[in-house]
């Protein structure tokens, strides 16, 4: 019998509804992929990187102030806003003294 080299791999063994198989499939065909176990492994590899570079960056806590601000810009780009007298008199509270 042949020794074979101790690697340091670990098995996954995953299952998934026929039609993402099929999806991913088709995918790993269209990447140049050999198939969709390749890759998810590929996937995998980069969301991996990924995930560690933004874990590593430094967060800076927002202000009440920022999420406010950032709150009426995002309901102004959903179209939410109605009436901007309004909006613009709360932003220009000082709400980083509210606590």
């Amino acid at each position: 019998m042949k020794h074979r080299p101790t690697t340091h791999r670990a098995r996954l063994n995953l299952s998934l509804p026929s039609d993402l198989h099929a999806a991913l499939a088709k995918l790993a065909e269209k990447g140049g992929f050999k198939n969709a176990c390749r890759l998810l492994k590929s996937l995998s590899y980069a969301y991996v990187r990924y995930a560690i570079q933004e874990a590593e960056k430094p967060r800076k806590t927002p202000t009440v102030h920022d999420e406010v601000s950032e709150m009426f810009d995002e309901m102004l780009g959903a179209g939410l806003r109605s009436d901007v007298s309004i909006i613009a008199e709360v932003k220009r509270l000082d709400l980083d003294k509210i606590k």
